[in-house]
């Protein structure tokens, strides 16, 4: 009976271990845009949203309670320091003001935005 309730403790570890290594690591945060801005071709409007980027599958969600508003794939580049709070990085371009990347707080790698695909969706 004791070998039976160790094989099915060691078989629970096993899932749970394999559970986390199988979602990645996602960081998220909680952002407030002042104005619009474009991911892609997805407008958000000015107000708070959640932020979360999954470093195995490298894409960056942006929700609005609780509901993606944007998606999009992205990659990491190290930066010189690390962040002293989520920073969002932009750019003024012709067509409005786009994002091109975000650092979570104490983090030393900047998050870029894919800006050259159509993988931004709802």
């Amino acid at each position: 009976m004791k070998s039976f309730l160790n094989r099915i403790v060691c078989t629970l570890t096993i899932c749970a271990v394999a559970s986390v290594f199988a979602h990645g690591k996602t960081r998220r945060d909680t952002i407030t845009l002042t104005q619009e801005v474009k991911i892609n071709n997805t407008v958000l409007k000015s107000g708070s949203y959640e932020v979360t980027f999954n470093d195995e599958t490298n894409e960056l969600a942006i929700l609005k309670n609780g509901k993606v508003v944007a998606k999009t794939t992205a990659k990491l580049e190290q930066r010189n320091t690390k962040a002293a709070r989520t920073e969002l990085k932009t750019v003024a371009t012709n067509s409005g003001i786009e994002l091109l990347g975000v650092a979570f707080s104490g983090s030393d790698k900047n998050i870029l935005v894919d800006r050259g695909s159509d993988a931004a969706r709802n």
